[in-house]
């Protein structure tokens, strides 16, 4: 909890991620997901760790698939209402 933490003075790890062209691209977006999904420890057994690894990468995959996929039906969803509005401005004119 937060509480405790600040109570023990013990520093949690904060993870910034920062863009210069915009908005997060979506490899960003799924990376921090996943980073707050799956954390893999330094202190694990080597094969613990490995399968960790692998499963994260898999995760983040998965995530990353998705946001694709919600873009482009955004992009879809965004030329149809472009389009319905010049159909109306032509029927108009």
């Amino acid at each position: 909890m937060i509480s405790d933490s600040l109570s023990t003075g013990e520093v949690r790890s904060v993870f910034v991620q920062t863009s210069s062209d915009g908005g997060l691209s979506a490899e960003q977006i799924a990376d921090l997901c996943c980073r707050k999904l799956v954390h893999v420890s330094n202190d694990a057994p080597p094969e613990i760790r490995d399968q960790a690894i692998v499963f994260k990468v898999r995760v983040e995959n998965l995530i990353l698939g998705y946001i694709k996929e919600a873009m482009r039906q955004s992009e879809i969803v965004a030329f149809m209402l472009l389009l319905l509005v010049v159909t109306m401005i032509s029927r108009i004119s």
